[in-house]
């Protein structure tokens, strides 16, 4: 049986505004004319952010350009929303080696990612989107920790951004 809980108490309770001085390395990384590589992890909704050359991943499916029906030529859609991000970031401090990459797995939890977190991120990454949210009833607070551990000792000590809802 849930229980209801008063809206603005959970608010209260699972946000907390980060700082932008955690934003500030990967910052300084573009100002000084540097590439940087950006990646997410999560479930469904992470596919949604949308991939740019990942062949048979569903999040090809939002990269801003559907297949037509004759399969060539491509109408324009939707970037997904990592895809946004990353033009803007391009828009702003372009580089031609600045990298996406969206290692999202439809209907997995980060408990079950963990053990092959670096199979689709790579080590060098600077800033990581993390989206559990869709596969929260599965998610245990001991992965999601042990998740940002391993993160954050990563040489390119990345700045992490988990969006609230």
């Amino acid at each position: 049986m849930l229980r209801r809980v008063d809206p603005l108490a959970l608010g209260r309770s699972v946000i907390e505004l980060g700082s932008a001085v955690g934003l500030r390395p990967f910052f300084d990384r573009l100002h000084r004319g540097e590439a940087v590589s950006i990646g997410l992890l999560g479930a469904s909704v992470g596919q949604s952010g949308g991939c740019l050359s990942q062949p048979y991943k569903r999040c090809m499916l939002y990269r801003g350009v559907r297949p037509s029906l004759e399969g060539y030529s491509y109408e324009p859609t939707r970037a997904g929303y990592l895809l946004q991000l990353f033009g803007a970031i391009n828009r702003s401090w372009p580089h031609p080696q600045h990298a996406v990459f969206n290692a999202a797995t439809d209907g997995t939890p980060v408990d079950a990612t963990l053990p092959c977190l670096f199979s689709h991120l790579p080590h060098e990454v600077h800033l990581v989107v993390l989206e559990f949210g869709s596969m929260a009833r599965y998610t245990t607070v001991a992965a999601v920790e042990a998740t940002l551990r391993v993160l954050l000792s990563l040489p390119s000590r990345p700045a992490i951004v988990h969006p609230a809802r």
